[in-house]
């Protein structure tokens, strides 16, 4: 099962997390987050913005990209008042009906993308019959909610203006603490269980600065980097701490714990900065010493950095914890032992490796992998397999075990084409899997008993090489499966 991003990255760990729990929820997987901006990059430099949609793994786990308030409530009311409406089903009808014309065709990339399109189609069909219009209205309009989370008009818009003397790169989205309020709004609803949210004027942190711009006139007094404090109490600290609050103090639905208490929040930045750049280069360059001091002046030294840090906060996570640190000479990460620690071999201060000393082998430096396993470790997931769905033993589509006369009609049709030695047991064909909903897959954490009526469409999933799985399977086969009512006896 291919996930959007190759390596994955935090995107792909929502769509995981997603995948695995997701099945439930309307919107599982919303986004604040949008890589084009422009005078960066457009759509034939990077296809991965999106991505084709069947590139997102199952229907349930691909990423609906959330936007300003009024246009995510906007499509709510629409998937509210399209699911059932006359003009819908006469879609769906003509979707049914096409889509059987190209499954021959299903291993192109444009059928894929139609295919996966269809599916998302069909979900959010089925998912618009469970939304309350009333629910739906009172949305991202809670006069407390906004006062809490500090929200202005002009934070629920997006933004053109340029920051930096760069362009804009609104992503289309609504300020953090918009999104922040938005967040918690979908979670105490249960329409959403993973998101990711970013900052709408990132280019207001992206500060690159040349040696000039980094001292007064005189050249003797340091002016230094920007002092971001503000601009990062305002798009992270502030609404970071309105969301775990509210999360808090609200009753999970078994009564015994909070949100915030099965809640795992990863924050995270793309790249670190500092204060880095070498002269020799340019003093060696034979030109006059005046063209020198110009490129000198005019270096960019305010550059981005391989090192950076994230944060774990949550019901699982151990707080008051910091693990790892960054050289003040090598500005380069220090290595950390299997138990947290520091590598003792290397100075903790200025990160450098001590005389006669080597780095211990148990030693080593966390990159985005760790990051990822982690997060999905706190989420229950097994982190093995990058994450990804790949051991789910059973999938069954629901309702199928329901003796509908299109089914009872299937049955039949099967058994008066049989011949002697065949197998009894009836296969589906592509055209009637591509017919029926999304099978769901049994995914659970170790110990949990799973009931399924296998009368209904069940399949074993490939297993992955290498790796085993155990399970108890116990079978009950009733004696007459039409007959009706309490009395009906099992063998």
């Amino acid at each position: 099962m291919k996930l959007v991003e190759t390596p994955p990255g935090p995107p792909v760990v929502a769509s995981i997390v997603a995948e695995v729990y997701g099945q439930p929820y309307v919107l599982p997987n919303l986004a604040w987050h949008w890589w084009l901006s422009d005078g960066e990059l457009n759509e034939v430099q990077y296809t991965g913005r999106k991505g084709y949609y069947h590139a997102l793994g199952p229907v349930h786990a691909h990423t609906i990209y959330a936007g300003t308030p009024a246009k995510l409530k906007k499509f709510l009311l629409r998937m509210q008042s399209s699911s059932g409406d006359t003009v819908n089903q006469q879609v769906q009808k003509f979707l049914d009906n096409a889509h059987n014309d190209f499954l021959d065709d299903d291993k192109i990339e444009a059928v894929k993308s139609y295919h996966s399109a269809r599916q998302i189609y069909l979900q959010f069909a089925a998912q618009g019959m469970r939304l309350d219009r009333n629910t739906l209205l009172k949305l991202f309009a809670e006069p407390a909610l906004k006062e809490e989370f500090n929200v202005k008009p002009s934070d629920e818009l997006i933004t053109y203006r340029s920051v930096n003397g760069n362009k804009a790169r609104s992503k289309f989205s609504p300020n953090a603490n918009v999104q922040a309020m938005m967040t918690y709004e979908l979670v105490r609803a249960g329409m959403s269980c993973a998101f990711f949210i970013e900052s709408r004027d990132i280019r207001r942190f992206d500060t690159h600065k040349n040696r000039k711009a980094l001292w007064e006139s005189d050249r003797k007094t340091p002016i230094g980097q920007t002092d971001q404090t503000t601009m990062v109490k305002q798009d992270l600290w502030d609404p970071l701490h309105a969301l775990v609050k509210r999360l808090k103090e609200t009753p999970y639905a078994d009564g015994k714990s909070s949100y915030y208490d099965r809640t795992t929040i990863v924050i995270n930045s793309e790249f670190g900065r500092t204060i880095h750049g070498g002269v020799d280069e340019i003093w060696k360059m034979k030109i006059a010493d005046q063209e020198k001091e110009k490129q000198i002046d005019g270096q960019d030294i305010c550059q981005h950095w391989k090192v950076t840090s994230c944060a774990f906060l949550g019901g699982k996570v151990k707080g008051d914890s910091q693990y790892g640190q960054a050289g003040e000479k090598t500005l380069m990460a220090v290595p950390i032992m299997p138990d947290g620690g520091l590598d003792s071999n290397y100075d903790a201060v200025t990160g450098e490796l001590r005389p006669d000393h080597k780095k211990d082998p148990k030693s080593s430096i966390p990159n985005h992998g760790d990051v990822y396993a982690t997060a999905l470790y706190l989420a229950g997931i097994d982190p093995k397999g990058k994450g990804k769905n790949e051991r789910g033993p059973l999938t069954f589509i629901k309702g199928t075990h329901l003796l509908t006369p299109s089914r009872l009609y299937r049955v039949y049709e099967h058994s008066v084409r049989m011949k002697p030695g065949d197998d009894p047991s009836r296969r589906l064909s592509p055209s009637e899997i591509a017919s029926l909903p999304e099978a769901t897959v049994a995914v659970c954490p170790a110990n949990t008993l799973v009931v399924a009526n296998t009368c209904g469409y069940h399949a074993r999933r490939q297993g992955v090489a290498g790796q085993q799985r155990c399970s108890i399977h116990l079978e009950v086969r009733a004696r007459n499966p039409f007959r009706l009512g309490k009395d009906r006896r099992a063998a």
